[in-house]
């Protein structure tokens, strides 16, 4: 019951006042910040520009200490050696993905980390090791996700959190991320309240077909197909 209201101001422009979406949002916030996270579930934040994707992601970083939290991008998922910072980490939080279609080793590794799998992690000059602890992820993009090839277990592994609108001009965003990191014990503990996975499963927003302009009007479900990349 903590009143957060810079906060409170902020989901209601990102999700136009609808109570499903803001549910949403307060039950991946809880996901995010509680322990143990045993979901098969990777967050996107999109898709349009300066609609305050950043400012959640750094607040959501500010709450973690800062040797427990990576920012690799999903295709640095799929190098051989950035993936290192994993080892340490307990979150990853990439806030501008580029527009680039993710390979095959990225997703494939994705997958294995959140189905809780052991995967080996290289090390320059140095043994691999194990990575055998649970994390999560959090990612924010302008573009719609693109992958090599169809694959249903990676795509119903998205849970999409939507900024689809511009944000208004003249609104400070510094001033905002200061009050809301003046009340970060209020808010966590607010959207800790709120994480029951199950039920949010069931608002996973898995593909999309286009840009839609606002979240009144995106389609769950849609895909849309090229010839070499599935979106």
């Amino acid at each position: 019951d903590a009143e957060c209201p810079a906060f409170d101001e902020l989901l209601d422009t990102i999700t136009e006042g609808r109570e499903e979406l803001k549910e949403r949002f307060m039950m991946a916030l809880g996901y995010l910040l509680i322990e143990p996270s045993n979901g098969k579930y990777f967050f996107v934040m999109g898709y349009a520009p300066n609609s305050g994707k950043s400012i959640l992601g750094n607040f959501i970083q500010k709450l973690y200490p800062e040797n427990s939290v990576s920012n690799l991008s999903l295709g640095e998922l799929g190098g051989k050696f950035e993936t290192e910072s994993l080892l340490y980490s307990r979150i990853n939080i990439s806030l501008d993905l580029p527009q680039e279609v993710l390979n095959a080793s990225a997703v494939s590794k994705l997958k294995r980390i959140t189905g809780g799998d052991s995967i080996e992690i290289q090390r320059k000059n140095q043994g691999a090791l194990k990575l055998d602890h649970n994390m999560k992820f959090l990612f924010a993009t302008n573009f719609p996700l693109r992958i090599e090839s169809n694959d249903p277990a990676f795509l119903d592994r998205i849970i999409f959190l939507p900024f689809m609108d511009f944000w208004i001009s003249g609104r400070s965003f510094p001033t905002r991320s200061s009050r809301w990191n003046r009340r970060k014990r209020p808010l966590s503990n607010r959207s800790s309240c709120k994480c029951r996975m199950p039920p949010m499963a069931q608002h996973r927003v898995i593909r999309y077909r286009g840009y839609p302009p606002k979240a009144s009007v995106w389609i769950p479900n849609a895909c849309g197909k090229s010839n070499q990349t599935f979106s």
